[in-house]
This record gives structure tokens, sequence and C-alpha cells, in this order.
């Protein structure tokens, strides 16, 4: 099954490397976010050949969102597919509101 995700919750940067991680989305609809997951729930669907992707608001084009664990502090994380358009970029979403 497709999932978008239209919010991410981030881990706040902390000392030493001073940068959050994406550790929980939201996947809906447009802007809407129906469901909450957190980066271990979508790692277990994605290897249960689930997919996960976003929409850009402007541009329209979807890039799929890929496993990701950072190289500095080793924390699973998610990252969208590099395509050079920034409004589908998993790190450019809104923070989730609400729920």
């Amino acid at each position: 099954m497709d999932y978008r995700i239209t919010c991410t919750i981030k881990s706040q940067p902390v000392s030493p490397h001073f940068h959050g991680h994406v550790i929980r989305v939201g996947v809906g609809d447009d802007q809407v976010w129906r469901q909450m997951l957190t980066v271990d729930q979508v790692y277990t669907m994605m290897r249960n050949q689930d997919r996960f992707y976003v929409v850009g608001m402007q541009s329209r084009k979807t890039a799929f969102v890929n496993p990701y664990r950072c190289d500095q502090c080793g924390i699973n994380s998610l990252r969208s597919a590099p395509d050079a358009v920034q409004d589908n970029n998993i790190d450019n979403l809104p923070a989730c509101q609400g729920g």
C-alpha cells in the first residue's frame, strides 16, 4: 500500500551534532494527517512492501521516502529521494498539529 506523508515531527537538535531528525510522520491526504506513525513503524511497514511518499504543494511532484540512518549520531530517520524539488522534500514538510 502507498501512504502519503503530509507532516512530520522532528527531534530537537542536541549537542554535539546540533541537528534534528524526523521521528514521527503524519499520513493522510493533502494537508490533513489521519494517522501518526513512528519511524520504527514506517520501517516495519516498508519491510512489508508498503511505500511512503511526499507530494509538493506547488510542484505537485512526488518523491518517495526511504529509510535513513544518520552517520553522525546513529539515529534511524527518513529522507525523501533526491530530485532537486524543494517542496516535496520531507525535511520541508510542516510540523504535525493536533492529535
